[in-house]
């Protein structure tokens, strides 16, 4: 299984612009950028967004793509999931406006919208796109208003994160648990519009506006799954119709799955499992920096927190057949942007130049802290990473 990474004339990143992974394009967070001049381009969230999604195109469609492309899928690549972070929600509509022209207003990707503290560089908007060739089938359910859309594309489902039909205004845990199940009650709906069911589902994000309620998320996740798929769950600032939780996942049919589990890096705290292989492909859960000898979060300095992270993450895909060396996607959910450039530096020991996976950067409010134990201060990074089997 080959990897093909892509780095345009331009680009001064480490990390590709996009990775080509058999018949999947997936491309690092996307700002609105001139990459030849490194111009921001717009001067509205309309107009920034378009070029984000005019920079995708142009990754998409560039011929060393195309032409590691070439053999492994029927047609061009096209974008079936799409991540929206921005900074402020109220200008959702023009991300949106911006959407439709693009896309069309019924081919629209699976979306997930949340409004995140900081992007890297401070932008307001930033895309975070898998696009696939073959044939995709759509799927959509109306929820609250919202359509939550599934895209099907061989074995693969891609689902937009899901809201509740209704947010009570008087918020009391019984609430926010029924909200949480209803969730994944509509999300089970969409699954099954494209002939899939929960057990399917092999990695969730989970996005709430306090914290405090995950231990009521591990509650509907206890009483929907009966194995455990991969999870990240963040706190972020705000979410669309100031919904309280929102959820998306990715399932894939068929049986060849394997659960994996490691007492060498991060051990579940909640209803999720460590790692997945499906075929050919490992995915991480979020690992945190807690120490495996200790089960509690790494004192010291950001730097050897963001160590334990990759850490972690590597027993995690050594014990799955595989390796950082072949990664292909990360995502790094931080409390403060100002420690990226640490996780750069982090980034450039582990990763193999010119060989690094896509990335996605973003600050949120919080992230998995215990509460039962205790404040947790030193929980300021989190770390997603898929990897391939060579």
């Amino acid at each position: 299984m080959a990897r093909f990474c892509y780095y345009p004339t331009q680009w001064s990143r480490a990390y590709p612009a996009a990775v080509v992974l058999d018949t999947s394009v997936m491309c690092s967070g996307v700002r609105a950028l001139d990459y030849e001049t490194g111009q921001l381009v717009g001067s509205t969230v309309t107009e920034r967004t378009l070029q984000c999604l005019h920079n995708v195109d142009g990754f998409l469609g560039t011929p060393s793509v195309r032409s590691a492309l070439e053999g492994v899928g029927t047609g061009a690549p096209v974008v079936c999931s799409l991540k929206a972070y921005l900074r402020n929600l109220r200008d959702s509509d023009e991300l949106f406006d911006a959407l439709r022209r693009h896309f069309g207003p019924s081919e629209l990707p699976a979306i997930t919208l949340i409004e995140v503290n900081r992007l890297e560089g401070d932008h307001d908007v930033e895309l975070d796109c898998v696009a696939e060739t073959g044939p995709q089938q759509r799927y959509e359910l109306e929820t609250n208003g919202t359509p939550a859309v599934a895209v099907r594309t061989g074995p693969h489902i891609y689902c937009s994160a899901v809201s509740p039909d209704a947010t009570s205004l008087n918020y009391t845990p019984d609430d926010f648990l029924a909200e949480a199940k209803g969730v994944l009650k509509s999300m089970s709906h969409l699954l099954g519009m494209a002939d899939a069911t929960m057990a399917d589902v092999f990695t969730t994000r989970v996005y709430v506006t306090n914290m405090k309620d995950r231990y009521l998320v591990n509650r509907a996740f206890s009483d929907h799954f009966a194995k455990y798929p991969l999870r990240v769950i963040t706190e972020v600032a705000r979410l669309p119709g100031e919904q309280r939780i929102a959820i998306e996942c990715e399932a894939h049919l068929g049986s060849d799955r394997e659960y994996i589990s490691t007492s060498k890096g991060q051990k579940p705290t909640g209803p999720f499992t460590q790692g997945i292989r499906i075929g050919n492909r490992v995915y991480c859960s979020g690992v945190r920096p807690i120490d495996p000898a200790t089960a509690r979060l790494l004192r010291g300095s950001f730097r050897e927190r963001a160590v334990r992270c990759m850490k972690n993450l590597e027993a995690i895909l050594v014990a799955g057949g595989t390796s950082l060396d072949h990664a292909f996607e990360t995502r790094v959910y931080l409390r403060n942007m100002a420690d990226l450039p640490v996780v750069d530096e982090v980034f450039s020991e582990y990763f193999a130049e010119r060989a690094y996976p896509v990335r996605t950067a973003v600050e949120i409010n919080r992230l998995n802290e215990d509460y039962e134990k205790g404040w947790e201060p030193n929980h300021d990074i989190e770390i997603q990473c898929s990897a391939i089997i060579p």
